[in-house]
């Protein structure tokens, strides 16, 4: 077995017993060491896939052109130091290897939080990125290293990634079906509430205490820590994660931004196009041209007289 490989079995064997553990110390050795060893997976593609004599070109951080035996100009790799997920994503994308960049990315996402924000976090609250590296390891394995991830990696260490992620699945279950009892009070949080984690943990398990109370009043527990939030705590990153891909576009594209900062709250969840601030529910008063009335821009149109200020009068 190729170096590389090896490395990436150890890794994620070591992450698997790291999870085992009820040290919660451990669980931070955990996700750094699966983290690690679905990256080398990766970069075992791209090594096999590098041109011999290359030096493992597409592995490789750096690289240097040379000319082969006939005179042609190559690229060769350069160095210890290896491509990161940032690399390795423009490499699959444009050898077009299709895994699931998005999956990864909060995966990536969820172990640099982890590193830069907390010292220990209990074992339960990765269930989610251990959920999400199971499928990343077993999709991978089957489409591109052509071996079962339970031969690859063993029976134990496998055992425990399948164990983690049906019981994930389960609890995910219970805090979606949690979630869908909920009147929310503004249309758009159906589906901004898809990214509402735990503000301790970072975890996705967490349910409404109360899901009759009105929207803005809701509080949320982790099932995975039990840590208990208030609505103002966890809107904000959710409306950041959700938008993000349309804040970028809008970005490049020199367009108005999606998201503002509400002068109600102050908080940067006023969604432009609702009128309306996910974070509050405020929505700034406008006056009606035809009667005088004074109406929410939200609404869209002064209900006395049925006047649109966008086309007029119906």
């Amino acid at each position: 077995m190729d170096s590389i490989l090896s490395n990436a079995v150890l890794s994620i064997q070591l992450g698997s017993e790291d999870f085992k553990s009820e040290d919660p110390r451990r669980a931070l050795s955990a996700l750094r060491n699966i983290t690690a060893g679905i990256l080398l997976l990766f970069k075992e593609k791209l090594r096999r896939l590098s041109p011999s004599d290359s030096n493992e070109v597409l592995v490789k951080r750096d690289t240097k052109p040379q000319r082969d035996a006939d005179g042609n100009v190559t690229l060769v790799g350069v160095g210890k130091k290896t491509v990161d997920w940032f690399q390795i994503k423009e490499h699959f994308k444009a050898l077009e290897i299709d895994i699931d960049f998005k999956r990864m990315d909060k995966v990536i996402d969820h172990r640099n939080e982890v590193e830069h924000y907390m010292t220990s976090v209990p074992i339960a609250s990765l269930r989610g990125v251990i959920s999400d590296s199971f499928t990343i390891i077993r999709d991978f394995c089957h489409d591109y290293l052509a071996i079962e991830p339970v031969e690859l990696i063993g029976a134990e260490a496998w055992g425990v990634l399948v164990h983690e992620d049906e019981v994930y699945q389960e609890e995910l279950k219970r805090c979606d079906d949690a979630f869908k009892l909920i009147n929310w009070s503004v249309p758009e949080l159906k589906d901004v509430c898809n990214c509402f984690v735990c503000p301790k943990c970072f975890s996705e398990l967490i349910e409404p205490i109360d899901h009759t109370v009105p929207t803005y009043e809701l509080q949320f527990k982790c099932i995975a820590c039990g840590a208990e939030s208030d609505y103002v705590d966890i809107i904000q990153p959710a409306v950041f994660g959700h938008y993000a891909v349309d804040e970028l576009i809008a970005m490049q594209d020199g367009g108005e931004p999606v998201i503002e900062e509400c002068e109600n709250c102050e908080q940067e969840t006023f969604l432009r196009e609702a009128s309306r601030c996910l974070a509050c529910g405020y929505s700034p008063l406008v006056t009606c041209k035809a009667c005088g009335h004074q109406y929410h821009v939200s609404v869209g149109y002064c209900e006395p007289c049925d006047y649109y200020e966008s086309c007029g009068p119906l």
